[in-house]
C-alpha cells in the first residue's frame, strides 16, 4: 500500500471510530477526562476533539467546551495550550462547517459570553510578566 492509500485508509478508519465514539456518548467521557489534573491526559483530549469532524459536534458539546475556559490560573501547566485548542476548535466550528450547531452557536448567548471570556483571558494573560526565557515572575 503506499502512501496515499494508506492515509486514506486511516482517514477512514479515524473517521469510523469517530462515529462509533459518538454513538457512545464520546462528548461525557472527554470531558470528564478533562476534570483530570493531569496535563498530558488532558493534552490528549484536546487532541482528540481537535480532530473530530465537526458536524459532529452538538450544542450540549459546544457548552461544555466553552465552559472549560473559564479558568483562575492561565500559566499552570499546559493551561495555555488546552485554551487556545478550545478556541481553536470554536474557531473551526464557526469558520469552517455548515453544522447546525455551528448556527446555533453563533445564534445563543454562549457565543458572546465565549468571547467576552476570551477577551477577559487576553487581558488576564497581558497583565502576566514574564522573564527573557519565557519564564513567569
Amino acid at each position: 500500500m503506499n502512501v496515499k492509500g494508506c492515509e486514506k485508509f486511516l482517514l477512514k478508519t479515524f473517521e469510523q471510530v469517530c462515529k462509533e465514539l459518538n454513538t457512545k456518548n464520546r462528548e461525557d467521557k472527554f470531558f470528564e477526562c478533562l476534570k483530570i489534573r493531569n496535563d498530558e491526559v488532558r493534552l490528549i483530549v484536546m487532541e482528540a476533539l481537535y480532530n473530530v469532524n465537526l458536524d459532529e459536534f452538538d450544542i450540549e458539546e459546544i457548552d461544555k467546551l466553552c465552559k472549560n475556559l473559564q479558568v483562575q490560573n492561565i500559566s499552570a501547566g499546559n493551561t495555555e495550550f488546552i485554551l487556545s485548542t478550545i478556541f481553536w476548535i470554536l474557531t473551526k466550528l464557526i469558520k469552517e462547517t455548515k453544522a447546525p450547531s455551528a448556527d446555533d452557536f453563533k445564534k445563543k448567548p454562549l457565543c458572546k459570553e465565549t468571547i467576552k471570556e476570551a477577551i477577559s483571558l487576553l487581558i488576564k494573560n497581558s497583565h502576566r510578566k514574564i522573564d527573557q526565557e519565557g519564564e513567569e515572575y
